[in-house]
């Protein structure tokens, strides 16, 4: 299994503001179009697609966070994979717990929400 990610569209911004492109982004409409775009996938090595796992919503984050409280590994992965869950468990439920646990701070680290899950 990998996981990588990327952005959809968009190309950087070459400002010299102090902020990076902030200017360009004041509105909410594009903070939260920019984020829409930004996905990681995980090649499950079993022949079929890969998953898309996107950034989750405010009310998902909420159930994230409950699960890394309760340190419930699977139900953290659900918040990210959904409907595909299932698929995911078929492939990896025997695997070690570090290599969910590897995968999912890879995912988190991909969709930039690393801080936000840990609440720094």
């Amino acid at each position: 299994m990998t996981a990588r990610s990327r952005k959809t569209g968009g190309s950087a911004s070459t400002s010299s503001s102090a902020v990076g492109n902030r200017a360009e982004r004041r509105h909410w409409d594009k903070y939260a179009a920019e984020a829409r775009e930004t996905f990681s996938e995980i090649d499950l090595g079993d022949g079929g697609d890969p998953i898309r796992v996107y950034v989750p919503s405010t009310d998902a984050l909420d159930e994230l966070n409950t699960a890394i409280e309760s340190r419930d590994i699977w139900a953290q992965l659900s918040v990210f994979l959904g409907e595909d869950t299932d698929r995911f468990r078929e492939v990896a439920g025997s695997a070690p717990a570090t290599a969910l646990m590897a995968l999912l701070k890879d995912v988190m680290g991909d969709l930039g929400i690393v801080e936000i899950a840990s609440g720094n």
